[in-house]
């Protein structure tokens, strides 16, 4: 055994793990440094769109959904962005190398991907238009349950006035009821791609070996090429079930986003025309207008 060279190897795989070790650390920190940019950017831009719009808007929609947009979807955005993104690009490393490390090894062996390739590929798209608008369901369920909450606890003093707890607490049981309903069918649709994905890598797995053994059987491959063959089919199989497990993740990211999106977007309050002109002083009376008397009635006031 040639010890120099083993030591040489081991050295130089030491420094191969340490450098993988500090980039994946640098990589983290600069996802981390760019999704707090990025929703710093959106938390102002929807504070400064909520300046602009009109008092018809804060009447069609309740304050508890703005804020569980500002707040709840907003660091939604966030965590998908330091986390998952960050995941997504590792996994695109991690899948090129492998295709390109395998080609290498065995061209003919690479083309049993052919197969459960673009079956992942179909089968998540799928689940994803089915799942995409459960997750919708599941924001806007838990921005309508958050504004029910904030009225009924800036209004608690009327309620109690008017005797009005066990109507408030039957209606919130409804919106809460609502919301855990539309999270469960979210949560519960999107976990489905995670084991579904892997059984497909399972099975691709299965033929890579089936394959590669008969291959080797009949002198086309050496036996310490299909075991790298397997072990990088394994590297290139593993990414993609960790990216198909947090779809669900992806999807209600997106959902999120949309919400943060269109308020953004919402139309403002319409700027004054050019021929507006500033009131400077503005004074004048106020005088009571009173109805047509009715028989038997006093005249009642207009305004």
């Amino acid at each position: 055994m040639d010890l120099p060279f083993v030591w040489n190897r081991a050295a130089t795989m030491a420094v191969f793990y340490l450098l993988s070790a500090c980039m994946s650390y640098t990589l983290s920190q600069v996802m981390i440094r760019l999704s707090r940019q990025v929703v710093r950017q959106m938390r102002r831009d929807v504070f400064e769109n909520l300046a602009r719009l009109p008092v018809g808007f804060f009447d069609r929609y309740q304050t508890g959904d703005i804020l569980s947009v500002i707040t709840y979807d907003v660091d939604t955005v966030n965590q998908s962005l330091s986390a998952d993104l960050l995941q997504i690009l590792q996994t695109v490393v991690t899948v090129t190398v492998s295709l390109g490390m395998m080609l290498s090894i065995a061209p003919k062996l690479v083309l049993i991907f052919c197969v459960p390739i673009p079956a992942t590929i179909f089968f998540t798209r799928y689940i994803t238009a089915r799942v995409r608008p459960l997750f919708r369901r599941r924001s806007a369920a838990l921005g309508e349950l958050n504004g029910f909450t904030e009225e009924m606890m800036n209004g608690q003093k009327t309620t109690k006035a008017y005797g009005q707890e066990a109507a408030v607490l039957e209606a919130f049981d409804q919106k809460n009821r609502k919301a855990v309903d539309a999270y469960t069918q979210a949560e519960a649709n999107g976990t489905i791609v995670g084991p579904a994905v892997n059984c497909i890598n399972n099975l691709s797995l299965a033929l890579v070996s089936v394959f590669g053994a008969l291959l080797y059987l009949s002198g086309g491959i050496q036996l310490g090429d299909l075991s790298s063959f397997v072990q990088y089919s394994r590297k290139f199989s593993g990414p993609i079930n960790e990216v198909a497990n947090i779809v669900g993740e992806l999807q209600s990211a997106f959902a999120a986003a949309e919400r943060v999106f269109g308020l953004i977007d919402a139309e403002p309050e319409p700027a004054d025309g050019p021929e507006a002109r500033e009131l400077a002083q503005v004074q004048g009376e106020v005088a009571p207008l009173w109805g047509p008397r009715e028989r038997g009635r006093p005249p009642s006031s207009i305004c």
